[in-house]
């Protein structure tokens, strides 16, 4: 019987470590600074980390986690230093669109304006009568109209993109990082901070520029 049962449970270890891509990687063995490769998959939202030595790890990150990711890994492959990408996301409304059709199937916009709609021309968004008024104040990003948006009842709206105070952009940089303390002993590293002297624009962050690595998307 003690043998029986031990047999099962050897069965159920190796099914799990069949799920888990990630099983038989040595805890904490490993640098970020021995990152070669990131690729991002649209298909079921998963990344996955290429290091030097060939060993890789995969990890499926929730919808808003993954495409911020995504968003800092264009950010990363476009090289340009001067402008933090997400204190001027109104300068990659291209990208963000691109995002929105794979994730919402429907431009950004387009998108908002249907949750939001019920408010254009109200005591909350007096400025906004049509979808136009709400792209051009999305452009050229408008701080009344963020401020206006930001006390909108519901939180459907509330997304990374638009999200003036930052809160969700920590919480979301934590949640990337998380799954890779088990096997980075420096996964904090991951992500470096951008300072910002822009009120309405907090600081935010990007991807390590310290880390020499190759950027793919799939998908």
């Amino acid at each position: 019987i003690g043998e029986h049962k031990q047999d099962n449970i050897n069965t159920r270890k190796l099914n799990a470590e069949k799920k888990n891509p990630n099983a038989n990687f040595a805890k904490n063995s490993m640098s970020l600074f021995d990152l070669k490769k990131l690729t991002y998959n649209a298909n079921g939202n998963q990344v996955e980390y290429l290091l030097n030595d060939g060993q890789k790890l995969s990890f499926v990150y929730g919808a808003p986690k993954f495409w911020l990711f995504w968003y800092l890994g264009k950010e990363c492959e476009s090289k340009e230093d001067d402008k933090s990408w997400l204190q001027f996301p109104n300068e990659h409304l291209d990208l963000i669109d691109e995002i929105w059709l794979k994730w919402h199937k429907e431009e950004f916009v387009n998108h908002l304006t249907g949750i939001i709609s019920d408010n254009f021309d109200s005591e909350f968004l007096p400025m906004v009568n049509n979808k136009n008024d709400l792209n051009n104040l999305i452009k050229n990003w408008s701080q009344a109209f963020l401020n206006n948006l930001d006390k909108l009842p519901g939180n459907k709206h509330k997304s990374w993109v638009i999200d003036i105070k930052g809160n969700n952009r920590r919480n979301i940089k934590s949640k990337l990082i998380e799954p890779l303390k088990e096997y980075l002993k420096d996964s904090d590293k991951l992500f470096e901070k951008v300072s910002s002297s822009i009120p309405h624009r907090p600081s935010p962050f990007k991807i390590n520029t310290n880390l020499d690595i190759e950027i793919s998307f799939k998908g």
